[in-house]
């Protein structure tokens, strides 16, 4: 008997939905966020990172953009949306979603692996560093494009010495890393990878090892992330690159001009959403 999809996320650290991107979603996405790549930006601003610049960086090097959405109105209807938020909290038990962030990954032909490595790690000025992700697939994800791989179940690992993950990651690479930070002997860990139809939404805990190999095929194979943390998420005592470029003079608030809340099980949205979007549903 097959799992439910909360049971798989809760079971394996992620789960894969389909039908929930419209195609005609899934194209506009795509177009606008070549245009992003390319540094083309549709609102006048920039994303907060952004590794890659056309005519310079090496064609193998994945084409990689921190919060894109702030630059396209039309990716950002994908990142902001409720129908996506909805889904995530429902699968994880959660009774608001704010944004925290979101990322493209594209790989072109040649492209080398992403290294193994967690969400959580990025969250960790969070007094409760619990994030949520959804990956959606812009192009078919086969075996040999570098698509998205799970350690299954690892995010049910014991939590590890941050000093002992760095000397780990120091000296290993790949799955052999993960595996001394698990214990894992190798036999005994279980990795999957993501094949699916473009479109498809993977959705998984921050919490779960994850990575890709290299895209060996000759076409280009894109995805986009989106990254909620709790609506009642709050800085701690030491905030980072990512939280503290936003962080508020004497205050451990999150606020909504940066952090939006997306959906909540009382219908609260941050007002300003609409507005920026021009209202509609993720389809409109």
């Amino acid at each position: 008997m097959s799992l439910q999809p909360a049971e798989a996320l809760a079971s394996h650290g992620f789960v894969t939905v389909t039908d929930l991107v419209p195609p005609q979603v899934l194209a506009r996405l795509r177009e606008r966020l070549d245009r992003v790549v390319a540094r083309e930006y549709e609102t006048g601003i920039y994303p907060d990172e952004a590794y890659y610049r056309p005519g310079t960086t090496l064609e193998t090097v994945p084409r990689h953009v921190v919060n894109a959405w702030k630059c396209d109105r039309q990716v950002a209807r994908v990142a902001l949306s409720t129908e996506l938020a909805e889904v995530a909290a429902q699968l994880l038990g959660w009774t608001s979603l704010r944004l925290a962030v979101d990322t493209v990954w594209f790989k072109p032909s040649g492209s080398v692996a992403v290294e193994f490595h967690r969400e959580f790690e990025f969250f960790k000025a969070l007094r409760s560093p619990q994030v949520a992700n959804c990956w959606i697939a812009l192009d078919d994800m086969a075996e040999d494009n570098g698509s998205l791989e799970f350690v299954v179940g690892s995010h049910h690992w014991p939590e590890p010495d941050e000093a002992a993950m760095r000397s780990t990651f120091a000296r290993h690479h790949g799955i052999a890393a993960v595996e001394a930070v698990g214990r894992m002997a190798a036999r005994d860990v279980l990795r999957h990878q993501v094949h699916c139809p473009a479109g498809a939404c993977t959705f998984f805990d921050g919490r779960v090892w994850h990575g890709s190999q290299a895209n060996a095929t000759g076409q280009l194979r894109r995805a986009y992330g989106v990254h909620w943390i709790r609506g009642d998420a709050q800085l701690g005592p030491r905030p980072d690159y990512l939280f503290g470029r936003y962080k508020l003079a004497g205050s451990d608030e999150l606020h909504e001009s940066f952090w939006p809340i997306v959906w909540s099980a009382d219908g609260y949205r941050t007002p300003w959403i609409d507005e920026f979007l021009g209202g509609g549903p993720l389809g409109g």
